[in-house]
This record gives C-alpha cells, sequence and structure tokens, in this order.
C-alpha cells in the first residue's frame, strides 16, 4: 500500500474521522511538489525538480502521485503523535486561475493561505523566479485505521 504522510490540525483531523471533510488540498510549490506529482517529458517521466534542457518542441505533461492512503498526523510535532490512515479515492491535480482566467505566479515573498482557495498573488513574466499556483485535490473515502492516544 502506497501511503502519503501529511500533518494536519486537529480540527481538519476531527472532521475527517467524523466524515465531514472528504477532500485534502494540498498546493504544490517547489519545495513540496515532489511527493505530489512527476513531470511528463516526451512521454517519459521527470521529477517535479527536473532541471534539464526543455526545447520549444518538447511535450509537457503533468502526472499525479498516486496513494492508496493518507496518515494524517496532528498535534505537536515531537513525541507520538495522534493519526489516522484514510483511503483516498481519487486525485486531482489542479492549477489556479485569477478572476480572468489568467495563469496566477507566486514566489517566496508573496503570502498565501495554502489551501489553494484564496491566495494573494503577483502575475509575472519571469517564470524562473515564480512557479505557477497548483494544488492537488484527494477525495477521502474510509477511515482504514487510527490511533488517537499513542504512548
Amino acid at each position: 500500500m502506497k501511503v502519503l504522510t501529511l500533518s494536519i490540525k486537529r480540527e481538519w483531523f476531527d472532521k475527517i474521522l467524523a466524515g465531514e471533510k472528504d477532500h485534502e488540498y494540498r498546493e504544490v510549490t517547489p519545495k513540496s511538489g515532489g511527493k505530489y506529482i512527476n513531470y511528463i517529458l516526451n512521454g517519459q517521466s521527470v521529477p517535479f525538480n527536473y532541471d534539464g534542457e526543455i526545447k520549444d518542441e518538447d511535450t509537457i505533461g503533468i502526472e499525479c502521485r498516486q496513494y492508496d492512503a493518507i496518515k494524517f498526523l496532528t498535534g505537536a510535532y515531537s513525541g507520538k503523535r495522534p493519526w489516522a490512515l484514510v483511503e483516498v479515492k481519487s486525485v486531482e491535480h489542479q492549477f489556479l486561475f485569477d478572476e480572468d482566467g489568467k495563469d496566477v505566479f507566486v514566489n517566496s515573498d508573496v503570502e498565501y493561505t495554502g489551501n489553494g482557495a484564496q491566495v494573494r498573488y503577483v502575475l509575472s513574466d519571469e517564470e524562473d523566479d515564480y512557479w505557477l499556483v497548483q494544488r492537488m485535490d484527494y477525495t477521502l473515502g474510509k477511515v482504514l485505521d487510527k490511533n488517537l492516544n499513542p504512548e
């Protein structure tokens, strides 16, 4: 079983366990992108942080990394933490656009919420210094296992 491990705030953790939250959104950034997607360059999978030459005639696509479940951890980042293993029913990669339908680029100096819904952004022609705002949408299924009181 392929498992993605993610930290989550207790409020959202509890909603997942109660069946009130059935989607988990994660922003794809230069730091986190490698665990979510690969690029497809001329039909071959290349890592998210691929830095080889890309020519105008090359074809580029995106492949979502497939996971069977997500292990959600909550609580303090030290010691043993409560966790829940939750089925992943499907995953979708999404680009986000502004109200005019234009690509949204951000850089590390821009603040954003991280949930993909509200982004304070800048538009730029300097794509080397910015990245497209992207997110993953995981549709969650049943809780497969959990430990709410690890010792």
